[in-house]
């Protein structure tokens, strides 16, 4: 009897734990769902595993301090307002890799904190209210930086100096303000540097300092104040395959002759409007396999007779052109054509005529819409003989 008496009250006090903790968990759990409710309702984003993206914002600091989700890799604020303390918070997370921020009301003192990431790769900021010092402490980060854009941070030739000298940087967006030719000569130090994006200043034509680098290969450049010296420099940079260049008023005049005299570019992208007196003939780009216009409405007459010297284009882009039927007899030998995205046609049987010549060429129209490729190039030995009778009939 009094053993049955001992058993009951060891069971009576073991569920009394095993309760005590079911709602401890519950308590966690009901904590939980607050702390991502709060987070959800101002935009913030956060990645918890590789591959698994989920949105949640502030209070960061208590979901950091508070530890419901151990394993983050990126974090971004959107524009609202961040305490100091969450930022440091941030920086101390064990295995953080990308941090990224949009008009978050940042300072010097955020950068310098998030420097001191030890695993950060990516860096990626839109704000206005830094200064140079700000990005002159990330420069100096230990962190394995491969990627870092600053938009709207004001940098300079010594930051190029000290970025230069990550030794994994692969990616590097700027403002062009405040940066000089010998600040660009600095980049030749960045060995793995591939990407470079380019916004506003004026470079006098520094861009040639670039030529010898030995991995770059992507540039894109935004509302630069062009000169016939920024226009000569691009053909020097020889290692350069895919160039994008826009301009929010117009695209500096030369600027098709500029690019077709860069010797192994494959991909030109232009954003902005031509100028009237754009020079059209002499294009023959070496190299070109695709070419993208996006500019407000313009029309050059023989633009596209002119790109059908370049052997090794594929794809055509100018939804805010039109093509004349000069042009698209012009074209009948674009025989590796897959894709010609254009404004406008002449008529629905000129798109008919074209399509005979070019069966592999989806052929996309802004006002007719689109049109499929009739025949498939992978279609094997008997469609490629049916599409060798039609191009020679």
């Amino acid at each position: 009897m009094r053993f049955l008496l001992v058993a009951m009250l060891v069971i009576g006090a073991l569920l009394g734990i095993v309760g005590q903790v079911f709602v401890r968990l519950r308590r966690i759990s009901n904590q939980r769902r607050a702390i991502i409710a709060r987070l959800e309702s101002k935009g913030a984003f956060v990645e918890l595993q590789p591959g698994v993206n989920r949105s949640y914002a502030e209070p960061i600091l208590e979901v950091i301090e508070g530890s419901p989700f151990p394993d983050f890799k990126s974090v971004h604020l959107p524009k609202g307002t961040y305490e100091a303390a969450e930022i440091e918070a941030i920086a101390r997370i064990e295995g953080l890799r990308q941090f990224s921020s949009r008009k978050a009301g940042g300072n010097d003192a955020w950068l310098a904190a998030i420097a001191n990431a030890p695993q950060l790769t990516s860096v990626w900021i839109h704000d206005d209210q830094y200064t140079s010092e700000g990005a002159r402490w990330l420069a100096k980060s230990n962190a394995p930086l491969q990627s870092v854009t600053l938009w709207g941070v004001p940098v300079d030739d010594e930051y190029l100096r000290l970025i230069a000298q990550q030794p994994e940087l692969e990616q590097l967006g700027i403002q062009g303000e405040g940066v000089s030719a010998a600040g660009l000569a600095e980049l030749l130090n960045a060995k793995k540097l591939q990407y470079l994006a380019l916004q506003g200043g004026d470079l006098g034509g520094g861009l040639a300092q670039l030529g010898s680098h030995p991995q770059l290969n992507l540039l894109h450049l935004s509302d630069l104040e062009w000169t016939d010296a920024d226009l000569a420099s691009l053909q020097q940079l020889s290692g350069v395959t895919i160039l994008s260049i826009s301009s929010s008023k117009r695209l500096p005049k030369g600027i098709l002759r500029a690019a077709a005299a860069m010797p192994n570019l494959r991909s030109l992208c232009l954003r902005g409007d031509f100028d009237a007196a754009e020079p059209i003939d002499s294009l023959a780009f070496p190299c070109l396999e695709n070419f993208v216009t996006e500019g407000r409405a313009y029309h050059f007459d023989g633009l596209m007779i002119e790109l059908a010297k370049c052997s090794k284009l594929t794809r055509i882009a100018a939804l805010n052109s039109k093509v004349s039927e000069r042009e698209l007899e012009g074209m009948k030998e674009m025989y590796r054509l897959t894709n010609f995205s254009i404004g406008g046609s002449p008529s629905p049987e000129a798109i008919q005529e074209f399509r005979h010549w070019h069966p592999y060429c989806e052929y996309i129209d802004g006002e007719l819409g689109k049109f499929p490729p009739r025949l498939d190039r992978s279609g094997g030995k008997a469609a490629r003989a049916v599409a060798a009778g039609v191009s020679g009939s």
